[in-house]
């Protein structure tokens, strides 16, 4: 399995990412063995965050400007989160369902750290990340094998603080952490023009097995649900490679060009798609919904009006963006 390939499929693997996210974002009544495989969607997270590291080494590498990259990061994040947070938090502010204070820190991507709120938790994370990401990149290239080292304690640190339960309410982004180092890793290696020797192969393989005998343990059990998270680690590699190569196999294809899609729309996807859920579900009550027990209407509903919703908006921002730089 070629690290290289990850670079080469990063739109599909984002696209996959997304979907498995999506399911994970819905509220359909599954039997219980569906369950289980929905539960596993928020590991999409992971994949996200994985890759998300990986693609900023080549940002870094293009312009290794701290000011440079920030201000590219954060505009081309914000200019996409802003409109819809600052017109959600005002609906929510006018049918009293948040206060105005909550509102403001929720736009200025705050309320996460305060309290856990999980109103676009996503985006309070991934800034932190780029801001780190500078730090990091800059004592790579002083000494690799003390950023590698401090890399693995970040990692172990973030896992063992996770386990116990520190930091409760921002437990998803803590076990989040080493996704995104080990992304940084994985894209420095791939920028270097790097491959991985065989043995490394092997831990990755080792790591699969670890990862799924975990899942054998814990069975998204609610007492064991926070170990979860640190299964997840374990996977991320492994998971990376086993769809990067799966995907070189299936280039071309239409399910390819589906995720490689979905790859593109993945933030405007994350934006709308709870949103649109909380409004389908408002309206089919103002309506006795009795016909859909399962909410299984309720929510291919919402996935088409999303996925419609986020290609357009994507358009609208790209277009707007693309005219005020040729101004």
């Amino acid at each position: 399995m070629k690290i290289s390939k990850i670079s080469t499929h990063r739109a599909p693997l984002m696209g996959f990412a997304m979907i498995m996210i999506i399911i994970f974002h819905t509220d359909i009544i599954y039997p219980h063995w569906l369950d289980l495989i929905k539960n596993f969607g928020d590991f999409g997270v992971n994949l996200f965050f994985a890759i998300s590291g990986f693609s900023m080494c080549y940002a870094w590498k293009k312009n290794p400007d701290t000011k440079i990259f920030l201000k590219n990061r954060l505009l081309r994040i914000l200019v996409y989160v802003l409109p819809i947070s600052i017109l959600w938090n005002l609906f929510a502010i006018a049918i009293k369902e948040t206060t105005i204070a909550s509102a403001v820190l929720k736009i200025l991507t705050l309320q996460y750290w305060i309290d856990g709120n999980l109103f676009q938790w996503f985006v309070s994370a991934i800034i932190i990340f780029y801001l780190i990401t500078p730090l990091w990149m800059k004592l790579y290239d002083r000494s690799r094998n003390l950023c590698f080292v401090v890399t693995l304690l970040i990692i172990l640190i973030s896992c063992i603080i996770a386990s116990f339960g520190m930091f409760n309410h921002t437990e998803g982004f803590v076990f989040r952490i080493p996704a995104y180092f080990i992304g940084l890793v994985l894209g420095k290696i791939v920028t270097r023009e790097k491959e991985l020797s065989v043995y490394i192969n092997i831990t990755f393989v080792v790591l699969l097995i670890v990862g799924i005998v975990g899942f054998g343990f814990i069975h998204f059990d609610t007492l064991l649900y926070p170990w979860k998270y640190l299964v997840y680690v374990f996977l991320t590699i492994p998971v990376l490679f086993i769809l990067a190569s799966v995907f070189d196999l299936i280039k071309g294809k239409i399910i390819y060009k589906m995720c490689a899609l979905g790859g593109v729309i993945t933030l405007e996807t994350y934006l709308f798609q709870e949103k649109i859920l909380k409004i389908v579900h408002f309206v089919c009550g103002k309506v006795n919904n009795t016909f859909d027990q399962k909410n299984i209407i309720i929510n291919i509903v919402t996935i088409v009006l999303t996925i419609v919703i986020a290609v357009v908006y994507h358009k609208i921002v790209n277009k707007v963006t693309k005219s005020r730089e040729k101004r």
